[in-house]
């Protein structure tokens, strides 16, 4: 796995050591011929060549890193998204069950409550009614002492 960057440097090494072989054949065939170091113009031609590489390599680059960034963003955000949604419905699960439970303690509380007042209902009943049978016969026994 290169790259582009990789792959435009094996192309441009490849033409490097084609251009060399070249150069090597012409020095056999002909004596006489200049070495590559010598004419300014092809130096300069392959400066120009290797600083137009780097630009459009770097572009390029710099392309494939945004779309990356931008790839990573997207299934990010939709992690998240789905992380989000779990939460939400999990926080919906235990605020329905936390509910359901404390209407049961209401439920049962409002039970005993009502438990509770008619049991002193019938106790305060039962008492009126003792202190009203008490009362309708005291003043028969307090006469009949006399």
């Amino acid at each position: 796995m290169c790259g582009i960057y990789c792959t435009e440097l094996l192309t441009l090494k490849d033409a490097t050591q084609a251009a060399a072989s070249d150069h090597t054949i012409m020095q056999i065939i002909s004596k006489n011929s200049p070495p590559f170091s010598t004419d300014p113009r092809i130096l300069e031609w392959a400066k120009h060549k290797a600083t137009v590489k780097r630009t459009t390599l770097m572009v390029q680059i710099k392309e494939k890193a945004r779309a990356k960034a931008e790839a990573n963003y997207d299934t990010f955000l939709t992690v998240a998204e789905l992380k989000y949604t779990n939460d939400i419905e999990a926080v919906h699960k235990n605020y329905n069950k936390c509910l359901a439970q404390a209407c049961k303690k209401w439920e049962s509380q409002l039970i005993s409550l009502k438990a509770n007042l008619k049991a002193q209902y019938q106790e305060k009943k039962a008492t009126l009614e003792h202190n009203c049978v008490v009362s309708d016969l005291y003043p028969t026994l307090l006469f009949a002492n006399l």
